[in-house]
């Protein structure tokens, strides 16, 4: 971004901040099916608050990559077939292939907030088996 002539860039858009949000929310899946704790959390807020069911809320980065590769890292691998994005968040729905051994392929909707800057900073999954 051009920088203004003695002050500070101007904030991003909020269509670049939605698509830097949704590459975010999709590189997300790379780093969990590979369970990449490092590669989650610098996709993730440093104030953000991560909910699953059964699992204290995790707060910050660390914390939130560790919560969801608890949950699902190295289980299967995330097939995203829709992504919507709009206000700040972002919705990705699709299917969990999970590995052999591993239970029932799940069809999941995963609700992501944004920060102005494009990190995940809230997620909460929805999830059914598949069939």
């Amino acid at each position: 971004m051009p920088q203004s002539p003695g002050g500070p860039p101007p904030p991003p858009t909020s269509a670049s901040v939605s698509s830097i949000g949704v590459e975010h929310a999709l590189l997300s899946y790379l780093y969990l099916d590979r369970g990449d704790p490092d590669g989650y959390a610098s996709l993730v807020d440093g104030a953000a608050r991560f909910e699953h069911p059964g699992f204290p809320v995790a707060f910050g980065s660390e914390e939130a990559a560790a919560l969801v590769l608890k949950c699902y890292g190295s289980s299967g691998i995330h097939r995203p077939r829709r992504v919507v994005a709009a206000d700040g968040d972002v919705v990705v729905t699709g299917v969990l292939t999970r590995r052999a051994g591993g239970g029932d392929d799940q069809e999941f909707a995963d609700l992501f907030a944004i920060t102005e800057h494009g990190l995940l900073s809230s997620w909460r999954r929805y999830h059914r088996p598949t069939g």
